[in-house]
């Protein structure tokens, strides 16, 4: 029975940390230093940089992002006490280009709302729409 337990948790830890996969990709894309092939799952706490002439289309939930060549981002969870019901996802978007898209808001009872944040050295956006498109270029 302990065991069961064990895995349950396991079961219900894993899925908590799992921020999306990879649909597609182009060129030379790592995740944490390590090379990322379609397919991959990908991680809150993850650093996913494209390389020259690269691209990468991640899944995560309800949204699909792209990141052009030359960027770099590190996906995060973000929990406030100000937003117990809404589930937060954070990109810090260290530089390069991120097109985000997501599902229409689901209008189903009880179910969490979704609230994108793009976060950089000098900026931080909450995106209220389905698409949107952001660009930083770093210490350039």
């Amino acid at each position: 029975m302990a065991s069961f337990r064990i895995f349950l948790l396991g079961l219900f830890l894993s899925t908590q940390t799992l921020a999306g996969s990879v649909l597609f990709l182009k060129g030379q894309v790592l995740k944490n230093g390590e090379k990322l092939q379609r397919g991959d799952s990908v991680k809150y706490g993850d650093q996913i940089v494209t390389k020259d002439d690269s691209m990468v289309i991640i899944k995560k939930g309800g949204a699909t992002i792209k990141m052009k060549a030359n960027s770099e981002v590190i996906l995060e969870k973000y929990t406030s006490k100000k937003t117990k019901n809404i589930s937060v996802v954070r990109y810090f978007l260290k530089r390069g280009e991120l097109f985000f898209k997501s599902k229409s808001k689901s209008k189903s009872k009880g179910s969490k709302k979704r609230e994108f944040k793009v976060v950089t050295k000098v900026a931080t956006m909450g995106v209220r729409g389905t698409e949107f498109f952001t660009s930083y270029s770093g210490d350039k």
